[in-house]
């Protein structure tokens, strides 16, 4: 096993839950390590890593992140919850990696799916197998609510934003149609060219040690100068952008194109990417983004129970 080998050579820091392991693996570059029941990762052992790095950031120079035997992440172990604290939890987390103040790179490996992907969307730099075999949101589980949402909003954004003259509907329909219906791709290079790999993302040639090859990458950003990112704002497209997205999604779901459960959490992927109800070009922060994350997941948690107990 992948932590047996880790215990051997590596020397371990802290460790959350059974489930999250901190490693000291030489050259001041540390590894955080996810061995949770069946490959995925609880809201209290994203809570339990968030706490390890921000206690640990200071004696660090950066920070590689994958999963054991395999998979960086096969889903979330938290079942859909109405509970404030689950979404938290999981946006501590990717907030620590995404404002780390040295460089966190993450290793897609086998299956890279709901909060795993959403970690690699907030990491500054992303090695993928060419053997990942699943990839992207866990949208059985409610709307994504760790963060990778509002972290691909804001660069879409930002894309649009500096562009003069352009219209940023189009671009955030085309990420609307990414995070809730992904076109089907023959490889993980096609899925690249295509844009649904982290935009960091470098795919790693066959039978390489992605372990050594992370820790270089890390030694190497560190070295360069790497310059700790802020925490953004964005112009929104409001009301006028979600009723455009709605229109897509009617469409789809009207045309036999979307399955019914997806249909009430997409409407609400629209609403977290438009800004909320707010007027087109209102400046969103950060974190405002991350709390429409947020009751947009326990939204359809009380649904989904109201439709139980009616």
């Amino acid at each position: 096993m992948l932590k047996d080998k880790l215990d051997r050579e590596y020397t371990l820091i802290a460790s959350s839950e059974g489930e999250a392991f901190l490693y000291d693996m030489k050259d001041s570059i540390y590894a955080l390590v996810f061995c949770g029941k069946d490959g995925k990762i609880s809201a209290a052992a994203a809570k339990g890593a968030a706490d390890m790095l921000k206690q640990n950031e200071a004696q660090c120079n950066g920070v590689v992140i994958f999963g054991k035997d395999g998979n960086l992440c096969r889903g979330n172990a938290q079942e859909l919850t109405g509970d404030p604290a689950v979404p938290q939890a999981f946006q501590e987390l990717t907030s620590a990696i995404k404002h780390f103040s040295k460089p966190v790179v993450t290793l897609m490996t086998g299956e890279s799916f709901g909060y795993g992907y959403e970690i690699a969307l907030n990491s500054h730099a992303v090695l993928v197998s060419p053997d990942v075999s699943r990839f992207g949101y866990d949208l059985s589980a409610g709307p994504p609510m760790g963060g990778g949402l509002t972290a691909q909003i804001i660069d879409t954004y930002a894309v649009g934003n500096n562009v003069w003259g352009h219209d940023i509907v189009p671009f955030l329909k085309a990420l609307l149609n990414n995070v809730y219906a992904p076109k089907k791709t023959a490889d993980i290079f096609e899925a690249k060219a295509r844009g649904l790999l982290p935009k960091t993302a470098v795919i790693v040639g066959e039978n390489q040690d992605m372990i050594e090859k992370g820790k270089q990458k890390a030694l190497n950003m560190y070295s360069e100068g790497f310059e700790k990112v802020e925490e953004a704002s964005a112009e929104v497209s409001g009301t006028t952008g979600r009723a455009a997205m709605e229109i897509t999604i009617v469409n789809g779901y009207e045309g036999g194109f979307m399955p019914p459960p997806i249909y009430p959490v997409a409407l609400k992927i629209a609403n977290v990417i438009s800004g909320g109800n707010v007027p087109k070009k209102t400046l969103v922060s950060e974190k405002q983004f991350l709390n429409l994350e947020a009751q947009a997941f326990m939204a359809i948690a009380r649904e989904k129970k109201e439709g139980e107990t009616a």
